[in-house]
């Protein structure tokens, strides 16, 4: 393996530069494919679109972290759609009257679409308990007309300006409600939508993470403006299960709305029975409302490859039995549904782009079924060290703003300046307008790596992780890894999956960015191979959580490393020890976004790289007859 590496590493090395990009721009088009993101401009032009929220948002805490007194919580109504969920009613019921908001502002319309078990006894038993708590509830019984019929009807039957669409196989926490609806409302008037986060299972969704800026929303529990729904008419008749959460957000973007995704806003959806399962209903709505939705919002490329994917699924090997029949079923239909979506298509074009990825729709984050730990009632503390200079005040924020926006609760974030104090002020002003503590730092002035160390010196956290001020976390990194680490006994720390996002900024001094598609790198999802670590970093800096002892044990960076300087740090931290690997995407980094600009990285690095492998394996080395002799 190492020789074959090595092989490689010298090939590419010696080639032209031309074959070099020819190489890079191939591997980046292989990693997308691999990932399921086989996709048209549309997708890249969305996803830029979508991150550029957060260059308008550097200031200060973002509207996700609100948690309004109750004089300024709003009336909210919530739809709550029934159908056979008898077994589901005595649990949403208990946490309805455990929520953390006033009784007397919930206003809640349950739509029955035409049950046949239980559930309208069950139903008059928790109206009844909902009434006793104080919260108004009642009863609309119809025929089945679907989940997007169903919750038209509750959503008419009330006249609060912000409406909750939930499902009924879930619970809440009890902040729940009050962290959304405190979002929405310091929200800015353009939004529409505000989702909160699944557990034990988060949706993969892609987000903004500064702002929680999403292309479409899950509408399993989802807070809607009333007034954004009336005017886009509500959710279509053409989908009767699965999909209509994903057309209507498309339908509101149309008219200009913004949606959000709030992971600290949460939820538990007791969706499914065990992981990875398939369930028919799901697949074979969602399947087809990929296909209508393609016709009724994408373009050309998109509308194109609609053929091709309803061939698919009839030559594929089935999902289940009777797969084939009921995908024929729905081809039959779309073909007649098909005249009236390409209609709307052209009648209402946009300047929103709307992504598909083959049968899913954005870009998706790896962990769909990566369930999420607990955490004590004390939870450790972590310190987060940021590397910044002058000249980098806007990136700094966003870094800054991706820490606050954590679900952690303990967190320290020392900011460590490696050519002077000018950073100060900027993050003295900053850490005015939060609650967790930041410090900044500057010592001797030597560069990064002593930089480094001077805030692994003075960090107060049990464990610690790297962020650099224009990498970012998505909000439940920090939550995710401490979990995973303190569920494994022995564990000294964690890593997890990262987005690459190719970029390149704007101008000098701003933080705003074009990107290309995240890519997710196949080495990179594996648990820990000591001696794949040896030859090629395998974690991307934010990446890893890391007990702060391992410092006082094994010391910090090499302060005459400026590159790679953070590999040897790994290389120290793992040797003989435990690390949790989590295949879940809870990061990003950047990296070039030229070819011509990864060329001269890629050879700024390979001039470090002999340097540090025997540099390390020396160390190792040394570490073994040490620890030997103890």
């Amino acid at each position: 393996m190492d020789g074959f590496f090595r092989i490689l590493r010298a090939c590419f090395h010696a080639s032209p530069d031309v074959v070099k990009a020819f190489l890079l721009s191939m591997r980046r088009r292989f990693s997308r494919v691999r990932q399921g993101a086989f996709a048209s401009k549309s997708n890249t032009r969305a996803f830029n679109a979508m991150m550029r929220h957060g260059t308008e948002h550097n200031a200060g805490p973002s509207a996700m972290l609100a948690a309004l007194e109750d004089d300024r919580l709003p009336d909210v109504d919530i739809s709550a759609v029934t159908h056979n969920s008898q077994k589901w009613l005595s649990a949403f019921g208990d946490t309805l009257k455990a929520l953390d908001y006033p009784k007397k502002k919930l206003h809640i319309c349950f739509v029955d679409n035409g049950s046949t078990d239980e559930t309208r006894q069950r139903l008059a038993e928790t109206i009844a308990g909902l009434s006793e708590a104080g919260i108004e509830a009642r009863l609309i019984e119809q025929t089945n007309v679907g989940f997007g019929g169903g919750h038209n009807t509750g959503v008419k039957a009330g006249g609060s300006d912000f409406v909750l669409i939930t499902n009924v196989d879930l619970t809440f926490e009890p902040s729940s409600l009050r962290r959304i609806v405190s979002h929405a409302v310091v929200d800015t008037p353009a939004a529409a939508a505000w989702e909160m986060r699944q557990k034990p299972y988060e949706h993969p969704k892609v987000y903004e993470p500064l702002t929680g800026t999403t292309n479409w929303n899950s509408h399993a529990c989802v807070l809607l403006r009333r007034a954004a729904f009336e005017k886009v008419g509500g959710y279509s008749r053409v989908l009767f299960m699965y999909g209509e959460d994903v057309e209507l957000s498309y339908r509101l973007r149309t008219h200009g709305f913004v949606l959000r995704y709030n992971p600290h806003a949460v939820v538990y959806h007791h969706t499914y029975e065990k992981a990875g399962e398939v369930k028919p209903v799901q697949y074979i709505g969602s399947t087809f409302a990929n296909l209508y939705i393609r016709l009724r919002y994408g373009r050309l490329t998109d509308i194109l490859l609609v053929g091709p994917l309803a061939a698919g699924l009839l030559v594929r090997r089935p999902r289940f039995v009777g797969a084939r029949r009921q995908h024929a079923c729905s081809i039959a239909k779309l073909l007649l549904k098909a005249p009236e979506a390409l209609s709307n298509n052209i009648s209402n074009r946009t300047d929103a782009e709307f992504p598909f990825a083959l049968l899913n729709y954005d870009v998706t984050r790896r962990g769909a079924f990566c369930e999420a730990g607990s955490l004590p009632a004390q939870p450790p503390k972590v310190s987060i060290i940021t590397r910044s200079y002058q000249g980098r005040e806007s990136l700094l924020r966003q870094a800054m703003m991706s820490v606050a926006n954590q679900t952690y609760p303990n967190i320290q974030h020392i900011i460590t300046e490696d050519r002077g104090e000018t950073l100060a002020s900027a993050v003295l002003d900053f850490a005015s307008r939060v609650t967790h503590e930041i410090v900044h730092v500057t010592g001797n002035k030597l560069g990064r790596s002593d930089a480094a160390n001077l805030a692994l010196s003075q960090a107060k956290g049990e464990y610690c992780i790297f962020l650099d001020d224009d990498d970012q976390f998505y909000c439940d990194h920090v939550e995710t890894l401490v979990a995973a680490t303190l569920a494994t006994e022995g564990a000294r720390g964690a890593y997890s999956l990262a987005f690459d996002l190719p970029s390149k900024r704007v101008s000098d001094l701003g933080a705003d960015f074009d990107v290309e598609l995240p890519i997710s790198h196949h080495f990179m999802a594996s648990p820990l191979d000591p001696q794949a670590m040896k030859i090629r970093n395998c974690f991307p800096i934010q990446a890893v959580l890391f007990e702060r002892t391992l410092y006082d044990e094994r010391g910090g960076f090499d302060e005459d490393l400026d590159m790679l300087e953070d590999w040897a740090l790994w290389q120290k931290y793992t040797h003989r020890t435990q690390f949790v690997y989590v295949p879940k995407t809870t990061s990003f980094y950047r990296t070039p976004f030229y070819p011509a600009a990864q060329i001269s990285r890629m050879k700024a690095l390979n001039s470090t790289y002999n340097i540090v492998r025997n540099r390390m394996d020396v160390w190792r080395a040394s570490w073994d007859e040490k620890t030997t002799q103890q």
